[in-house]
């Protein structure tokens, strides 16, 4: 024959059945409860007193419910992140090709018979460090081209 804590004897949020424990708290003091079996950090937040439990087990089975609900919001939301972490990675992607043309068009230009090495635009003046002699370099005329005079960089 069954008894009546058989048949209404609860599980915890793990899925073991509960144990059966007296309160020593006051105001409860001796009050039944029903509460995870594990120990210490293992042991889930499963609480119910004895005498509101009801025989068919209902808040059980309303939190069951609610762990279903709360994974299908967090699928749908894992979706919504998905989608978005696409969409970022394409941005990314063409943001990514359109500085590699960036890089690759001053590639060309620095390259170019247009653009004099940097080393020839200017050299500094040993005897006096406070000016630098520029060269103009005539674009017709790329080589042998001659210093336009020193340049203060202060003030005299």
């Amino acid at each position: 024959m069954t008894s009546i804590l058989e048949i209404t004897e609860p599980k915890c949020l793990c899925g073991l059945p509960a144990r059966l424990r007296k309160s020593r708290t006051s105001p409860d003091l001796i009050r039944l409860f029903y509460d995870c079996p594990r120990d210490g950090e293992y042991q889930c937040a499963f609480f119910c007193w004895f005498d509101e439990l009801l025989p068919t087990n209902d808040r059980h089975e309303e939190l069951e419910e609610e762990i279903i609900n709360l994974e299908r919001l967090l699928d749908f939301e894992r979706s919504i992140w998905e989608q978005e972490k696409l969409e970022l990675t394409s941005e990314l992607s063409i943001l990514q090709a359109e500085l590699d043309g960036i890089k690759e068009k001053i590639k060309i230009a620095n390259e170019s018979d247009l653009m004099p090495p940097l080393d020839r635009l200017s050299t500094a003046d040993e005897a006096n460090q406070s000016t630098i002699d520029l060269h103009m370099i005539p674009q017709q005329e790329r080589h042998g081209a001659e210093p336009i005079g020193p340049i203060p960089l202060s003030p005299q």
